[in-house]
């Protein structure tokens, strides 16, 4: 059950650096998404809401709240973001020596 458990996490924060950035044919879907969502939210006035969309554009935000909403468990959903944290380090280092 703990393995499951640890695989799932370890998949929601590969995921996460997937749609954040990794995968660059999404970059331009994602930043009509967000520019949409600001001028939308702009436009209502819904000022206080502009720090939700951060969501859509870091990884270990997206690792975050996807582990918390999945596991229900503040500690794992921790783990995941550190691991999305750790992902896109390993990442970056690696198209760095290419």
């Amino acid at each position: 059950m703990m393995i499951q458990m640890m695989l799932d996490i370890i998949g929601i924060a590969l995921f996460s650096n997937f749609l954040t950035g990794w995968f660059t044919p999404l970059d331009s879907f994602r930043d009509k998404i967000v520019t949409k969502a600001i001028n939308t939210l702009i436009k209502i006035r819904a000022f206080w809401a502009l720090p939700l969309i951060t969501i859509f554009t870091c990884a270990q935000c997206l690792a975050f709240w996807g582990a918390l909403i999945y596991t229900q468990n503040f500690t794992l959903a921790l783990i995941c973001s550190f691991l999305s944290l750790t992902c896109r380090y390993v990442i970056k280092k690696h198209n760095e020596i290419i």
